[in-house]
């Protein structure tokens, strides 16, 4: 009976997966916000960073000479980030005039941030950006960014120490129209000049308060949806910013929502002019869930010495370092864990325990049938970190990412102007669609070279120029050839591929988009492991999604084509790699696709994708990228 529970839990909470749907709860922040303007913009050592005013609804004001009443105010949380303390002034620098949003760099304790005050350079009308470093006990003089020229207003920095790119909002020349979005890279201590993100991004509106999460950069724009007001936008990256996508509501309300920012991918603060604030712009906190997913049915059981342990207090705290559940152990040494949520990574900290026995203690995770299901020994310090999963399925991708599709290809080009390698770094080049809207951004690297990935497998693709390219030609790199492209009027087209050679294929969100059979499509995850065959279980999640686009598309037949490593010998290598791909075509057949539509292709070790042959020292990471499968699709 008890296994028939079980069985029947987990082909629901599959069923839960497969269907999820996102949901957000939105809560006003306690502490900060006021019948003013709050803007909470980043983090300083675990401190968030607010911005306000003492003036309502100046948020999208740029008359910068007249009102000068922002300015930036550090605050700390309680227990978790719903409950922040009353902010006090960041920064001790004098002077009356408006201080914007701030970034801080943990990595050197730099603060970047906007102002009009100037600091002694002279009064001025426009904002500025300027850095300052905090030393752990005062800040320095702030020195004014290099980049910020003449009369023009430069505001609302964020840096990503990541990908050392700073991104804001600047109405300088060269730009679309109102403020658009801006950014400039550090590379070796020096910063390039700022780059537009182009038509694709910015309007002849504002587009303000930009932050970056996971490469991907948020923004608010008043131009893009002007009947809306201010709305929260995001662009993807792979090797390029795309075209910015609307966040969701609530997200989004019917006011102006000004700025988002990410504490990690399911939890982070949003400013709003939103009904039912205290006034002007006020900081909510957002969580995101996934609708229907099981409830913790869990138990903890400490005991000491091999006994029970009544009356030690437990402390659950979240990868945020937020509390989630406190309590005591009951007379059995018990404590319910139904408050806590499954999926999320959690330390459980004993309390009134002595550190003497914290190495004769251990905490049991205990489930709904009294099943032991977790054994946690505590550290020197009295804590053990843990990742609940119902049934334990630590080890499966339970939250695949279904947004984006593995059916894709790479353009790899390069500008040339009179002579090869005359294009400079940063110029903009825009893919757009037949209805002339654009669908990709890439910029030119050093020498002209470009790159686009995660493109949709199209017949051709219009690449668009700014108008104050130089380029007279589009060489695109494609096969160990050069397809030279003329540029007229700022475009170029490339023709990928003719209606005779193109493969029609149905994609996992319904659009038709066309291969050749001479596209190698690597699958994403499809690794084996050092000499075997079988299939691992990233494995088995992406060749679920292969076969459900063959059943979608009956027509196609494929080629798997299967790779090793250089170590072993090179013909037991080519035996393993046809082990290899005849293990993907058996699981295929499971899922209903005829054995005739395959053909498994064993290629050993004569395809490396790196510098790793044998008797090369490589690091396992560097021989796991040889082992992998790549699919042919062709025509019946």
């Amino acid at each position: 009976m008890r296994i028939r529970l079980i069985l029947i839990f987990v082909l629901s909470l599959l069923h839960v997966l497969v269907h999820a749907q996102v949901r957000y709860t939105i809560l006003p922040v306690k502490g900060v916000n006021t019948p003013k303007d709050d803007i909470l913009c980043g983090m300083m050592l675990e401190r968030p960073i607010v911005v306000s005013n003492d003036r309502q609804d100046l948020v999208n004001d740029y008359a910068w000479d007249t009102h000068f009443i922002y300015q930036l105010k550090v605050t700390s949380r309680g227990k978790t980030y719903y409950d922040l303390q009353t902010p006090t002034r960041l920064l001790p620098f004098p002077g009356v005039r408006s201080e914007g949003t701030a970034s801080f760099n943990p990595q050197d304790s730099i603060l970047y941030f906007s102002s009009a005050e100037n600091y002694g350079e002279g009064k001025g009308a426009s904002l500025k950006i300027y850095r300052t470093h905090w030393n752990g006990r005062i800040w320095s003089r702030p020195f004014l960014m290099p980049f910020c020229e003449g009369v023009a207003d430069y505001a609302h920095p964020y840096f990503d120490p990541s990908l050392q790119v700073l991104v804001f909002s600047s109405n300088r020349s060269g730009g679309i129209g109102g403020m658009d979005i801006w950014y400039t890279s550090l590379n070796d201590a020096r910063w390039t000049d700022p780059v537009n993100l182009g038509i694709q991004v910015n309007t002849g509106g504002n587009e303000v308060f930009p932050s970056i999460f996971q490469e991907n950069i948020y923004f608010s724009s008043n131009g893009i949806l002007p009947a809306r007001g201010y709305e929260l936008f995001y662009c993807e990256r792979s090797s390029q910013w795309k075209a910015p996508i609307q966040l969701p509501d609530p997200l989004n309300s019917a006011g102006d929502d000004v700025m988002i920012y990410f504490l990690n991918e399911n939890k982070g603060f949003v400013s709003s002019l939103r009904s039912g604030g205290k006034g002007g712009d006020d900081v909510y906190l957002f969580e995101r869930e996934i609708v229907g997913m099981p409830t913790c049915r869990y138990h903890a059981e400490l005991e000491v010495m091999g006994l029970p342990y009544p009356g030690a207090g437990l402390m659950v705290t979240n990868d945020l370092k937020e509390v989630v559940l406190e309590g005591t152990t009951d007379t059995t040494g018990q404590i319910p864990l139904r408050a806590l949520r499954l999926g999320q990574k959690l330390r459980f900290s004993l309390i009134g325990v002595s550190p003497l026995l914290y190495s004769e203690s251990i905490l049991y995770i205990v489930d709904e049938f009294g099943n032991r299901i977790h054994t946690l020994r505590l550290n020197e310090f009295g804590w053990v970190e843990l990742e609940l999963l119902p049934f334990d399925y630590s080890d499966i991708n339970l939250f695949p990412n279904a947004d984006r599709s593995w059916l894709s290809v790479s353009v790899e080009g390069q500008l040339i102007g009179k002579q090869s390698g005359d294009v400079r770094p940063g110029e903009p080049i825009t893919i757009v669609d037949d209805q002339n809207k654009p669908v990709a951004l890439a910029y030119t690297k050093d020498g002209g070279m470009f790159n686009f990935d995660n493109l949709a497998p199209e017949l051709s693709y219009t690449f668009r120029l700014s108008e104050s390219s130089k380029a007279e030609q589009v060489i695109i790199l494609e096969k160990n050839q050069e397809i030279v492209l003329p540029v007229l009027r700022e475009e170029a087209i490339y023709k990928r591929l003719s209606q005779e050679e193109a493969i029609a294929i149905v994609n996992e969100a319904n659009q038709v988009v066309h291969v050749s059979a001479q596209d190698l499509f690597v699958v994403n995850r499809i690794y084996f492991e050092y000499n075997k065959s079988n299939l691992t279980e990233d494995a088995i999640h992406q060749l679920e999604q292969l076969a459900w686009l063959l059943n979608r598309n009956p027509a196609l037949y494929i080629e798997v084509h299967s790779h090793t490593d250089s170590r072993g010998g090179s013909a037991d290598n080519l035996k393993l790699s046809q082990l290899r791909a005849e293990s993907v075509m058996r699981f295929l057949e499971s899922k209903e696709v005829g054995r005739s539509r395959m053909k498994a292709v064993g290629r050993g070790e004569q395809a490396l994708l790196n510098g790793c042959s044998d008797g090369v020292q490589c690091i396992e990471n560097e021989h796991a990228i040889n082992r992998r499968t790549e699919i042919r699709f062709k025509n019946r």
